[in-house]
């Protein structure tokens, strides 16, 4: 289906539910349990068009140095804007290698050292982060290992690149100059299984080894968005757990209803809740809820270093097209 027919579909059903849940649900943020994030609005900026600081359809989006970068998806483009200052623009870049007659649209944003990785639907583009100058590019359309149908979400380690493939239903891993290494995934609810896979993030959890010992592991992420749950695996792709379930926000806050963007801050992951329109928080050891404050239709989620005083989480809004950021 045409990406901006599936939006055009999502927005307008996003808009008719906000009427009905917002009788249903108080805007303020919600305190069942104190989390690092509690959903207090900080700051926003946005609105719809293609000049600086306006979006058509914000997507993925990746934070360093109090600077987010925000992945405008019918605008061929990535914008920056500084944290620091709320928001302000700073600049943009087209998604291109420099040859190409026109820009890619761009869908997940990752950073890792002095490079950004911008995922297009079967391409992966690399610039510099600081110049923004164009450097590489691995992908094409297709169900082989080395291509790519549908890119969501990437994430980045020192090791590899990872990407859920939505319209592939797999999550593939490729060396960051593209070389294909492994995938795990297939068509369906069952474990390991995806149906339109989106958000992707890594996180550290305490294991204990055979000698009784604790140590911090990488553990996989992905929002499993048709099947909404939230499904975690080793960094090879052995299946380790899932949680969540289908469920609309009038029926509890436990439940999930297109589960998108995902983001690991300190012990708690949190979830864009799309069709919920809100952020739900789970712990990151348990897989236990937590809590879950209001966001509008959230797309994509990232954080501010734990460091940072204090700890912010920014949502893109898809169909409201902004960026907004929350302590």
């Amino acid at each position: 289906m045409d990406y901006v027919l599936l939006l055009s579909v999502l927005c307008l059903a996003l808009y008719a539910q906000v009427v009905t849940q917002s009788m249903n649900t108080s805007s303020s943020p919600s305190t069942e349990k104190l989390c690092t994030i509690t959903g207090e609005k900080v700051m926003a900026w946005g609105s719809q068009g293609n000049s600086p600081s306006e979006f058509s359809v914000p997507s993925g989006t990746a934070i360093v140095d109090s600077i987010i970068y925000v992945a405008d998806w019918m605008n061929f483009r990535v914008q920056a804007f500084s944290i620091e200052k709320k928001g302000e623009y700073l600049t943009q870049f087209a998604v291109t290698n420099g040859t190409a007659d026109t820009s890619a649209k761009p869908t997940g944003l990752a950073i890792y050292g002095t490079e950004i990785y911008v995922a297009t639907s079967h391409t992966i583009y690399v610039f510099d982060l600081a110049t923004h100058k164009f450097l590489r590019e691995f992908g094409s359309k297709g169900t082989k290992m080395g291509q790519f149908n549908g890119v969501f979400g990437i994430a980045v380690t020192a090791g590899a690149v990872f990407v859920t493939e939505s319209l592939n239903n797999r999550v593939q891993v490729l060396t960051h100059q593209g070389k294909p290494l492994y995938a795990w995934g297939g068509t369906g609810d069952g474990k390991g299984d995806f149906k339109g896979p989106a958000g992707i993030a890594i996180g550290l959890r305490p294991v204990r080894t055979e000698a009784g010992e604790l140590k911090e592991e990488p553990f996989v992420f992905v929002a499993d968005t048709n099947n909404c749950r939230v499904q975690v695996f080793d960094e090879q792709g052995q299946y380790i757990d899932a949680f969540g379930s289908f469920g609309e926000i009038t029926e509890t806050k436990e439940k999930m209803n297109k589960p998108l963007g995902i983001t690991v801050l300190n012990n708690e992951i949190y979830i864009a809740d799309n069709r919920n329109h809100q952020i739900d928080v789970y712990d990151l050891i348990t897989f236990q809820y937590l809590n879950t404050f209001s966001s509008p239709s959230p797309y994509a989620l990232a954080v501010m270093p734990p460091t940072s005083s204090p700890p912010l989480l920014f949502a893109t809004s898809s169909c409201e097209h902004v960026v907004i950021g929350y302590k």
